[in-house]
């Protein structure tokens, strides 16, 4: 509980408010079409890492159809992604332009990408809570 206390503090307030302006949910859904039959029309923010295992069908059985069906369903509850770049180990940084091609025909809609100049930050989450927790004394 304390985990998920601090990280959803790190979004704003974790009172009987919404933590800043949009509210953050916590959920055991582990996939993308559980949490969208959960909170149909949510919009999902994640990282260009996460995308691309989206939009792999090695996670699907290595079925490309079976990859283009699990978005449809998606689509299909109005749910969305916006996609933030990520920094590669080999210190490239990498943003939505770089996977759009890779997304099936008709389901690029369900992805914004935000550009590097609109938001980039070289630490991952777990790195931006370590150091928080740090100069908090923990």
């Amino acid at each position: 509980v304390d985990e998920l206390h601090s990280r959803v503090a790190q979004f704003g307030s974790i009172d009987s408010a919404p933590a800043g302006p949009w509210p953050v949910v916590a959920t055991r859904a582990s996939r993308f079409i559980e949490k969208a039959q959960l909170f149909p029309g949510s919009t999902f923010v994640i990282g260009y890492d996460t995308a691309i295992r989206l939009i792999d069908p090695k996670y699907y059985g290595d079925c490309r159809d079976t990859m283009a069906r699990a978005l449809a369903n998606l689509l299909e509850l109005r749910c969305d992604f916006v996609v933030a770049g990520r920094v590669e180990s080999d210190g490239t940084f990498r943003e939505f332009a770089h996977m759009a091609d890779k997304i099936p025909a008709g389901l690029g809609c369900l992805f914004t990408g935000l550009t590097e100049r609109e938001f980039r930050v070289d630490l991952s989450s777990t790195e931006i809570r370590a150091e928080r927790a740090r100069a908090a004394g923990r």
